[in-house]
């Protein structure tokens, strides 16, 4: 929603307020201390993963708990930000931990996402890490 209301201007607004930067305790005052990015993805945005991307956010920016995108993603079921995040992601694998140490997969399995569960496991069988 903050990018449809605020337009072409939201990207740099974020950018310019230091949202996209990798550092939790800069994002305290946004939304519980998710970046843009998260938000996107957990509400499955996939075209707001897309442009956040493009505008300088990075898959491996954390929330005040150390959750990625792609774990808040994996948790909340929304497999097409998952496999976009995946494609983009820089560093970690399947197995990273975050939210009480949980991994994403973990993350997908405990809220019943079987479709992410079966991507993370052919991923993580390839040998990929993400």
């Amino acid at each position: 929603k903050y990018l449809i209301d605020k337009g072409g201007n939201a990207l740099k607004q974020a950018k310019d307020k230091g949202l996209f930067s990798s550092h939790p305790n800069e994002h305290s005052s946004w939304r519980g201390g998710k970046t843009p990015l998260i938000i996107a993805a957990v509400e499955g945005r996939l075209a707001a993963v897309g442009l956040l991307l493009a505008a300088g956010a990075t898959a491996s920016d954390v929330d005040k708990k150390g959750n990625t995108a792609l774990m808040k993603a994996c948790e909340k079921g929304e497999l097409s930000c998952v496999q976009y995040l995946a494609a983009h992601a820089e560093h970690g694998g399947c197995d990273m931990s975050g939210q009480k140490g949980s991994a994403a997969i973990d993350l997908a399995s405990r809220n019943g996402h079987d479709s992410i569960i079966k991507f993370l496991a052919e991923i993580q069988r390839a040998g990929k890490t993400l």
